[in-house]
């Protein structure tokens, strides 16, 4: 017999935890620090809107599905935008009943933008779908190299000839794998909230929650997964910050940002390349890069996952006007019409945005 259990994250004891790590163990799919059973814990530590769905057989944890529930009763992935991966914590090959689950928690939809393609129970749930592209780098740079699926145009080459300009202009490069320096977490929150501003988009860390869940991660408090602050200098200046994170022998290119007085030696490259030179030294096996084509991600790749976005929802009408409104978007970014409603749409956007980090 089938049975869904909703519960609060801060009520969700030992056993069902060591339940989750037990399925994450079993399953190669869900080794992103975003399946781990820490990341919801870290969300939680810091937000009261964090749940849990357990699906138990006969008694027994089968799958599991973390969510924040927002008005009431619309769940979405733990993290919000922050969230990379997301998808039900189960076995390989189990499939829940999407219908049921939402039904179980009292949601009128579930929504998602970064669902692992491969759970095909929620593939009439899904509208558009992208790529998010992983570097292997098993036994090593070189070993890395050799695989990669798209050198041409090589990024690496290019890079490589930065690093000798930016030598002779700026002073040697100092790389640091890991830096716990309150002062350069603070530079990079600064340097990426310039660049949200610059690029009209939501700044990230203008909540306190996400600043507070990257200290948090720095400092371990949620080991395995755990924040990962690499830094990139020119002589004595600090050009260069990445801030990833990581768990076993994943690492997640989370948040990069550079001095933009250095942007012409293209730094932030110059300090990803550094960070794929140590990867073997420090265990990690595989980079995932996010939900993305853009061109640097392509070249640098050496696969993709396939992510999907659209909702589970109990209402057929709903789901229709859902498709539609995407079809519609996706006529008016490629209409003569476009310029006439970027910029309420863009408005818009930069609201919901927002919205999905309170």
């Amino acid at each position: 017999m089938t049975t869904i259990e909703n519960k609060a994250a801060a009520e969700i004891t030992a056993d069902v935890w060591d339940a989750w790590r037990d399925l994450v163990s079993a399953n190669p799919e869900l080794a992103s620090p975003y399946f781990q059973p820490e990341f919801t814990q870290a969300i939680a530590a810091l937000r009261d809107d964090v749940e849990v769905a357990l699906v138990r057989d006969s008694g027994v944890i089968v799958a599991i599905l973390p969510f924040q529930r927002a008005a009431g009763s619309i769940g979405r992935p733990v993290g919000g935008p922050l969230s990379d991966f997301q998808g039900v914590i189960a076995a390989p090959g189990y499939e829940v009943d999407p219908l049921a689950l939402i039904r179980a928690c009292h949601l009128s939809r579930w929504e998602f933008d970064h669902l692992l393609a491969t759970q095909k129970e929620f593939s009439a749930c899904q509208i558009a779908a992208a790529p998010s592209p992983y570097l292997d780098v098993r036994g090593g740079f070189d070993a890395y190299l050799a695989r990669r699926t798209n050198p041409a145009n090589d990024e690496l080459k290019q890079a490589e000839r930065r690093r000798r300009k930016i030598e002779r202009e700026r002073g040697s490069l100092r790389f640091h794998w890991q830096s716990h320096d309150k002062a350069i977490l603070e530079t990079l929150f600064q340097w990426k909230s310039q660049q949200y501003q610059a690029t009209q988009l939501t700044d990230v860390f203008s909540f306190d929650w996400t600043r507070a869940l990257l200290k948090r991660l720095l400092r371990g408090d949620h080991a395995p997964v755990t924040g990962l602050l690499s830094t990139l200098h020119a002589g004595e200046q600090l050009i260069a910050v990445h801030y990833a994170m990581c768990a076993g022998g994943v690492l997640h290119s989370w948040f990069p940002a550079y001095d933009p007085t250095f942007s012409k030696y293209s730094p932030g490259m110059l300090l990803f390349v550094e960070i794929l030179r140590a990867t073997e030294t420090h265990g990690i096996e595989h980079v995932d890069l996010g939900k993305g084509d853009e061109p640097y991600k392509l070249r640098l790749m050496t696969g993709q996952f396939e992510v999907s976005e659209g909702a589970v929802t109990r209402s057929p009408v709903a789901r229709m006007l859902r498709r539609q409104c995407r079809a519609a978007k996706q006529w008016v970014k490629n209409s003569k019409f476009r310029p006439t409603v970027e910029r309420p749409a863009q408005w818009l956007r930069h609201w919901r945005e927002r919205a999905l980090f309170e």
